[in-house]
């Protein structure tokens, strides 16, 4: 079996002969860097966790003003069809109720863009 000579001229007799293949063991990571990565991990949840759980108050919050507003105009469209309201009234009670959707809307889409 022939040697290889090292790129760098020293010609040991440690050399891998020709055809012959080195193993690597993988080094593991050093135990000093593990505490380092273990709070790198939990600050990186922190800042993750806490746009995360502003995320989901406004979507709650949200959801519970649009439920009291839906179900507060859908009360006021019932209470207008079974009352005896002139035609005026009942138009501008309608009109009324489409100005608050029309608000609702409003809020949605601003808290939406936000």
């Amino acid at each position: 079996m022939e040697m290889d000579s090292i790129p760098n001229g020293n010609n040991t007799a440690t050399g891998t002969p020709v055809g012959a293949t080195a193993t690597v063991n993988p080094t593991p990571a050093p135990s000093s860097n593990i505490p380092r990565l273990t709070e790198s991990l939990k600050l990186e949840h922190q800042f993750l966790r806490v746009p995360f759980e502003h995320y989901k108050k406004t979507i709650r919050a949200n959801h519970r003003v649009v439920e009291k507003e839906m179900s507060a105009v859908i009360s006021g469209v019932t209470d207008a069809a079974g009352s005896d309201l002139s035609p005026d009234d009942a138009v501008n009670h309608l009109n009324s109720l489409v100005s608050r959707l029309q608000g609702l809307k409003r809020k949605v889409t601003t808290n939406l863009i936000l």
